[in-house]
């Protein structure tokens, strides 16, 4: 599934207002230190790889939330088990499509 230009915005607005670096109202779930960087490669790896339903609602946000959980530490124990750690492999995303974000 693909995000059109602006549902992609605020798709990441919205996570980033939960768990932005010195703005998230839970920033402290990545030490106030994620980066747009990490919200693109997971919103790319819940797009792509997770055969659910997006709707770009809290799910959507605490899915992503744990995809970065995972990405920063494979091991985690997260909310969603269904998230499997081989999505998380190199070989199963292609970057070229994620495009970076300059205004954070």
């Amino acid at each position: 599934m693909k995000l059109n230009k602006e549902d992609m915005k605020n798709f990441k607005d919205y996570i980033w207002s939960f768990y932005g670096k010195d703005k998230g109202i839970y920033k402290d779930f990545f030490d106030n230190n994620l980066t747009m960087e990490e919200v693109e490669k997971a919103i790319k790896i819940r797009l792509s790889k997770i055969k659910l339903k997006f709707d770009g609602d809290s799910i959507d946000r605490e899915i992503v939330r744990d995809i970065i959980f995972k990405l920063r530490e494979p091991n985690a124990e997260t909310e969603y088990e269904f998230i499997d750690l081989e999505i998380f492999s190199d070989k199963a995303i292609d970057n070229s499509e994620v495009k970076k974000d300059e205004t954070r």
